[in-house]
């Protein structure tokens, strides 16, 4: 699989937007790139995500601090969670 974005590259992003992470999607949810190393290669198979971002719409959800994030993780602060299809051909 060839590089779709470097880790300096979203660490710039990070930094200079204040992103607590980036990842990088496949149509089938399959995450191409995250920059959780561990979380690449893994399926994001939740409803939001086939019938919404998958689709070609965007989609955010604020989660409250200390409340389960889409992704199902804890957050320790109030986070943004914004998904933004990018589409070739469409």
């Amino acid at each position: 699989m060839r590089k779709y974005f470097t880790q300096d590259a979203a660490a710039n992003l990070l930094r200079d937007f204040n992103l607590m992470k980036i990842k990088i999607f496949a149509s089938s949810g399959e995450v191409l790139f995250s920059t959780d190393q561990k979380e690449t290669g893994t399926i994001n198979d939740k409803n939001y995500f086939r019938e919404i971002v998958a689709a070609g719409k965007p989609y955010t959800k604020v989660a409250r601090k200390d409340a389960r994030s889409m992704e199902g993780q804890i957050t320790t602060a109030d986070v943004v969670e914004t998904y933004v299809p990018v589409m070739a051909g469409g």
